[in-house]
């Protein structure tokens, strides 16, 4: 279990976009789920084809998404994403493989929360969970939106 301070719970609430959907209380409960890591620059999160069973949200830092090719050692890069976002929500619900590579390009804190510990919060704290996935659902239709808008610029 995780002991953050109000003070540090408070910098994640404005930090995170997902969490702007919780009371101070809800996070309190959420945060003996965290799970905080650090990676120095250019380590590797996630490789594409592990098994992904969390999801993460970044408190610091840089992350790379990127994805291999048919052409040997090209990769096409997806995003960049920095302090606030999510990743690695596209296997988390059913516990595949990850579809992409994710890099820390800086050296980085975030937030994970495994499939586990999600089933447990939407069990235990129904209304708790609701929100959190509002605020993923919220989170990831604004990159969708962004995604679409990089798309047709392109044309």
């Amino acid at each position: 279990m995780i002991n953050l301070s109000d003070e540090s719970l408070a910098a994640i609430k404005n930090d995170v976009s997902v969490f702007h959907y919780l009371s101070m209380e809800e996070l309190r409960t959420l945060a003996a789920y965290f799970k905080i890591k650090k990676f120095p620059a250019q380590s590797l999160i996630c490789k594409e084809g592990d098994i992904c069973n969390e999801v993460v949200f970044i408190l610091s830092g840089s992350v790379e998404e990127k994805k291999a090719t048919e052409f040997k050692d090209k990769e096409i890069v997806f995003g960049v994403y920095k302090k606030g976002a999510i990743i690695g929500f596209t296997a988390m619900p059913n516990g595949t493989v990850s579809p992409v590579t994710i890099i820390a390009l800086q050296d980085s804190s975030i937030i994970k929360i495994s499939r586990d510990d999600f089933d447990e919060v939407v069990k235990k704290y129904p209304e708790l969970g609701i929100k959190l996935m509002k605020g993923m659902l919220f989170s990831l239709a604004k990159r969708l939106t962004s995604s679409y808008e990089r798309i047709t610029s392109v044309f």
